[in-house]
């Protein structure tokens, strides 16, 4: 999990609604270019820090009504310069995990973090699209403030800097010759009590515990056939892919937190690393080729 601060676009106005008010298409440029619609924007894209700040409560429904379709088919047909944009966040952010939820996957899609269709207003602006995983975009979706709790469901990664702080640890043992595996997940002990709350939360909301128990099973089995194909040694493989991340029980993502309990369980390691028996290939006789 990543704390995406270099990618918060702190310049006002919002670059990409200059990128859309250049649109060669007559009834986009013309909306854009209107006053009472360019204060509308201003004055929002101005609040939107301070509405993902105020997180226990709800944002201010959206009121232009009418920019519903228009917004989002700025997001959904974007001219060339917004596409450039889009381009960019979506797959040159130089991510090797997910910013939402830690998985060791390149994020390849961009998610609304205040979602689009309830706040069209801020379909196009920067600050609000996070490149996220696949497997995390179904799960957010257009969920954001939960009513019961009183507070946002989810930490904004280009303005929580907490997520950094959030590290998995992955107990591994064997029972009954089948692998199993402990899923933990620790904070900075500075963590502030309602930040340790918050992670929590985000945390159970994107179902993190069940897709790391997923990831692992699947892991598991992948290691198992490399092992079993290629006759490589795991354990060597491993620390050599760890390096000096190899101290301390908790990592980073989910696949250094695998590859960690696996190193510190020697029945695992030793199940994980098993090598079939070479077999000895029987001597033929050869017949000699008239080859000139």
């Amino acid at each position: 999990m990543k704390f995406l601060n270099d990618m918060k676009l702190g310049s006002r106005p919002c670059p990409w609604y200059e990128r859309a008010k250049a649109s060669t298409r007559k009834r986009q440029a013309e909306w854009l270019k209107r006053r009472v619609v360019e204060a509308y924007f201003q004055q929002h894209y101005d609040m939107f820090d301070q509405t993902v700040a105020a997180f226990n409560l709800p944002p201010p429904p959206s009121k232009k009504r009418r920019l519903d379709s228009l917004m989002q088919e700025f997001y959904l047909r974007p001219n060339a310069g917004l596409q450039s944009e889009f381009h960019g966040r979506r797959h040159d952010h130089g991510l090797t995990e997910c910013p939402y939820c830690g998985n060791p996957l390149i994020p390849d899609t961009l998610d609304h973090f205040l979602p689009k269709e309830d706040w069209p207003e801020y379909a196009i602006l920067a600050n609000n699209l996070v490149p996220q995983c696949r497997s995390c975009a179904p799960i957010k979706g257009r969920r954001y403030y939960c009513s019961t709790h009183r507070r946002a469901m989810f930490l904004h990664p280009m303005y929580s800097a907490v997520l950094s702080s959030v590290q998995f640890k992955i107990n591994v043992s064997l029972r009954a010759g089948r692998p199993n595996f402990e899923i933990i997940f620790g904070a900075a002990r500075t963590t502030a009590p309602v930040d340790v709350i918050r992670i929590e939360q985000h945390l159970r909301e994107m179902k993190v515990m069940g897709r790391m128990l997923e990831f692992c099973v699947r892991h598991w089995s992948h290691w198992r056939h490399k092992v079993k194909t290629l006759g490589i040694d795991i354990e060597a493989l491993f620390r050599l892919e760890l390096g000096q991340t190899s101290s301390g029980e908790y990592g980073p993502d989910w696949a250094t937190a695998f590859k960690k309990g696996v190193l510190r369980d020697a029945d695992s390691l030793a199940a994980l690393n098993t090598k079939p028996p070479t077999p000895t290939a029987p001597i033929e006789e050869l017949i000699e080729l008239n080859v000139r």
